[in-house]
């Protein structure tokens, strides 16, 4: 097991890449799982959330990563921003030098103002 422990503030694209591909290298062992604790993560902004989820998910399903990546202890915030890019993900958002997902981008209804 690869285990990590991040702490602090996880807020830049940059530092999310570097944290995916070693997560990615590590799973590049089929025997290899991988365990992240999130208990001293203060602050996990949009930016790093995403780009961390979108390129594991460009790499595996989300059920592989499932079986294979854990997040032990995360502050309530912190899997929200997780969950939220993972949503974001599936709704066919993706990083601006990945695909373009084969779902057809999701539609939000317009407010009706009076």
């Amino acid at each position: 097991m690869d285990r990590r422990v991040w702490d602090g503030v996880m807020n830049s694209a940059t530092s999310a890449e570097v944290e995916a591909a070693q997560v990615l290298a590590a799973l590049k062992n089929p025997e290899m799982t991988v365990e992240i604790d999130l208990s001293g993560v203060q602050r996990m902004t949009p930016s790093f959330a995403n780009t961390f989820v979108m390129r594991l998910l460009h790499e595996h399903t989300r059920d592989a990563l499932r079986a294979r990546c854990r997040f032990v202890s995360p502050a309530s915030h912190v899997a929200a921003a997780l969950q939220t890019a993972v949503s974001r993900y599936e709704s066919g958002i993706r990083l601006s030098d990945q695909p373009p997902s084969d779902r057809p981008p999701a539609v939000v209804p317009m407010q009706q103002t009076a």
